[in-house]
């Protein structure tokens, strides 16, 4: 007799591939008698299925070293303690004398406040004033404060001129208020008196000295300082390093035996 055809094989079901993990499926394995339901996924995935969060989460537990090394790895900004040891000697040793040849516009703090020292659009420095203090007007719109014994040492205080007397002798430079303005928000016209020793900062400088582009004040806060600016100590008392910014210093500064 002629053999009988074979059957043709059966298909295996597919196989749950969340079969066996409970919780998953609701129990079972792929051996169980019972046809399995079609899988739905659950509404929430246990916690070894949920989707990754993009918050911190994910953060490597070196972070917080990582945040730590960055941070110290930012520019620091010098303070004056640091910067005069080097500075002070540097400046009266290298440096050269220069007085203050342009007349400038201050007048007496009645209140207390914050000021903003803006020069071309650039925030110098930030300086917190109190009643007595000066606000002091430079050539060319530039406005900071000034305490009165440091004021007093550096201009005329016992000769303020009359608006009037001003007038022919107010640098004429961009961004320079009108003398009859000055004198109307209250504002004297002084002679200045002070000299100070100064050097001009160089990249090495800004490179070991100022890579964060700034340095502590004497009064708190950063100043800016870029190569061209003039970094200052007053002379003859010496104390503190500023700086002036070159066009500022330009306008308003010769050399000390200069006419």
């Amino acid at each position: 007799a002629a053999p009988k055809p074979l059957a043709a094989p059966v298909a295996a079901a597919p196989s749950n591939p969340f079969a066996g993990f409970s919780g998953l499926t609701g129990g079972g394995s792929a051996a169980a008698s019972k046809p399995e339901a079609p899988f739905s996924p659950p509404a929430v995935l246990p916690p070894a299925m949920a989707k990754p969060s993009l918050g911190r989460q994910l953060t490597s537990p070196n972070d917080g070293a990582h945040d730590a090394a960055a941070a110290a790895a930012e520019p620091k900004i010098p303070s004056q303690a640091e910067l005069l040891p080097h500075w002070e000697q540097h400046i009266k040793n290298q440096g050269t004398v220069y007085r203050k040849a342009a007349l400038v516009f201050a007048k007496v703090c009645d209140a207390a406040g914050t000021l903003d020292t803006v020069l071309g659009g650039k925030n110098e420095t930030t300086n917190t004033y109190k009643p007595g203090d000066l606000i002091v007007h430079n050539p060319g719109g530039e406005r900071y404060v000034m305490r009165s014994d440091n004021f007093s040492g550096r201009y005329d205080v016992a000769h303020p001129l009359e608006a009037s007397e001003a007038v022919g002798e107010w640098a004429k430079v961009e961004g320079t208020p009108s003398v009859e303005a000055l004198d109307k928000e209250g504002f004297k016209a002084h002679r200045p008196v002070g000299r100070i020793w100064a050097v001009t900062v160089t990249s090495s400088d800004i490179a070991q000295w100022f890579p964060s582009g700034q340095f502590m004040a004497a009064w708190g806060t950063p100043m800016a300082v870029e190569v061209d600016d003039m970094l200052c100590v007053p002379h003859p008392t010496g104390g503190e390093v500023y700086r002036i910014e070159k066009t500022a210093f330009e306008t308003t500064y010769k050399l000390d035996n200069e006419e």
